[in-house]
């Protein structure tokens, strides 16, 4: 009988993280600190064009997914993303969305 490489709670968690990365603001946002580093709500706002309060409820969900960290620098929270492995799995999503004209 063959086994699943992973316990069955580590697929139940990488499901909950793709789930929360479904999102389009929230992968705009990941791909945003992907190419930036570090970056406060207010800088992302001129970006996307979307209220403070929306961006801010987005990367909340992906602070409690562990995708993002913050660190306060005075009045600001400045983000970035949680782990470097988050940017290669933004890079490998894009790429394999792109390399696929077929796909929905």
């Amino acid at each position: 009988m063959k086994k699943i490489p992973f316990p069955k709670s580590s697929y139940e968690k990488s499901s909950k993280m793709f789930s929360i990365m479904g999102h389009p603001v929230r992968l705009m946002i990941l791909d945003l600190l992907r190419h930036n580093d570090e970056m406060s709500v207010k800088d992302m706002q001129s970006v996307f064009e979307l209220p403070k309060a929306n961006i801010s409820q987005h990367l909340a969900e992906l602070r409690r997914a562990a995708l993002v960290k913050a660190q306060r620098q005075g009045r600001n929270k400045i983000y970035s993303l949680a782990h470097p492995d988050i940017a290669d799995l933004c890079r490998i999503l894009h790429h394999i969305c792109n390399s696929k004209p077929s796909m929905p």
